[in-house]
């Protein structure tokens, strides 16, 4: 005969468990409170060395994964590029280059509200491109098998790509991930579709300008960044050219006298010098000074 159990010992056991549980997630909500405090702590007494500190510390962790792909860090980058290897395929050898482009980011100059703005679109970016990846070596599904996943796009393409797939089709999936690395693209260059469309609208009146040019004239070819700068090329192409200025012989050109041959008329009014004190200068062109 097996003991019955009894509605207390059943609650019992719940309750235990939800003590479990809420345990738990205290301990994890105290070690974030723990590593938010030490970070402030340490962003208030380094200041703007944190930004360095962390991004150093990037670099490092890629490097270390770097030169795990060619056995040159240890058992840790080994297990470490086995467990990369089977996140993302192939392209886990692209995650330490990921990883230092963030940290060389913060190293450098800018600001640093545009931290996370740069590694999220960096991780749409390479999650995008990973999962478009896995679509066109076949979308593997992960629980078919493991190793042709890692072969390609690893478990996490597979679980972005195969689903799409069987929900809306190739070309469906394929449009949407196209649409996720554009916007990762975006992200990333700080860029708006209206400014990709004014790019585009500027390339094609620049090509026209030089379509519409003669074939005997010099190709001048205007800046995009100034305003108006198509419509005064045009106006120059079609402008008569200017004659220029007859130069006046050697032997024409008058010796300067001394300053004591400028005269005034008897009545006190200024008279005109001579003609004689008029001279071109030897650069043949005019002087400031």
């Amino acid at each position: 005969m097996r003991p019955r159990t009894t509605r207390n010992g059943s609650k019992g056991r719940s309750s235990a468990r939800t003590v479990k549980r809420r345990k738990k997630e205290e301990a994890k909500a105290g070690i974030l409170e723990t590593l938010r405090g030490w970070k402030v702590r340490v962003r208030e007494h380094l200041g703007r060395q944190a930004d360095d500190l962390w991004g150093v510390a990037l670099l490092v962790l890629g490097l270390i994964l770097l030169l795990g792909f060619f056995d040159l860090s240890g058992p840790v980058g080994g297990h470490a590029t086995i467990f990369l290897g089977f996140l993302f395929g192939l392209w886990s050898v692209l995650v330490p280059l990921a990883i230092g482009l963030v940290a060389v980011a913060m190293i450098g100059s800018m600001p640093r509200r545009d931290y996370v703005r740069l590694s999220i679109g960096v991780g749409v970016l390479f999650l995008g491109s990973l999962a478009m990846f896995h679509l066109f070596t076949g979308s593997v599904s992960l629980a078919e098998s493991v190793e042709r996943v890692h072969g390609r796009g690893g478990a996490i393409g597979s679980l972005i790509a195969f689903p799409l797939r069987r929900l809306i089709g190739f070309w469906g999936a394929f449009l949407m991930l196209f649409a996720v690395i554009a916007l990762g693209a975006l992200i990333v260059s700080r860029a708006t579709i209206r400014d990709l469309w004014s790019t585009v609208r500027d390339g094609t009146n620049r090509l026209r300008a030089i379509k519409k040019q003669p074939l005997d004239a010099p190709e001048i070819v205007p800046s995009l960044s100034r305003p108006g700068a198509t419509e005064r090329l045009l106006t120059r192409r079609t402008a008569p050219p200017k004659p220029q200025a007859a130069k006046v012989p050697e032997k024409a050109r008058p010796v300067q006298p001394p300053r004591s041959e400028i005269r005034k008329m008897p009545s006190g009014e200024y008279a005109l010098p001579p003609v004689k004190l008029l001279r071109l200068s030897d650069s043949g062109g005019q002087s400031r000074r």
